[in-house]
């Protein structure tokens, strides 16, 4: 049996490190949102994080509202290893959600994942984030009893 997790962005079993560079926001003026807030961070005051941990073999993310021109580059480390993905592209359509990673072959076991903004870009240094959780704009763990 599957049992999908949700954790806003603004749950205590997140992590964002250093706390001074992110700053919740409201989405109510969003289109697309489907919360009330979400945090984001910009890279030119220096490199962010969210991390969590959790006991699963799948996980999700969609960085929801955030695939724009000010998206710059991130990474993700999930478990140690560590993937550096692209900004916004030129010529892309901009999208409220934008699928930001997968991995839905991880071994039965507690996990470690962290995302980076690490935008270097003229135009895109901000990452946003919403939240952790199933369906097409969230993230998700995947395990018979999932803890986080």
């Amino acid at each position: 049996m599957r049992l999908n997790t949700t954790v806003t962005s603004v749950s205590p079993l997140l992590l964002y490190a250093p706390q001074t560079l992110w700053t919740e926001a409201s989405s109510s003026n969003v289109v697309g949102c489907l919360l009330s807030s979400f945090h984001f961070t910009n890279s030119s005051d220096g490199y962010a994080s969210v991390s969590f941990s959790f006991a699963g073999t799948g996980i999700w993310c969609v960085l929801y509202g955030g695939y724009s021109s000010i998206l710059g580059s991130y990474q993700i480390n999930m478990d140690g290893t560590i993937q550096t993905f692209p900004g916004f592209n030129d010529g892309d359509q901009p999208q409220t959600t934008h699928l930001l990673y997968t991995n839905n072959n991880l071994s039965s076991g507690i996990h470690y994942i962290q995302m980076t903004n690490v935008g270097n870009d003229t135009t895109g240094n901000i990452l946003e984030f919403e939240q952790v959780g199933p369906c097409q704009s969230y993230c998700f763990v995947t395990k018979d009893d999932v803890w986080l």
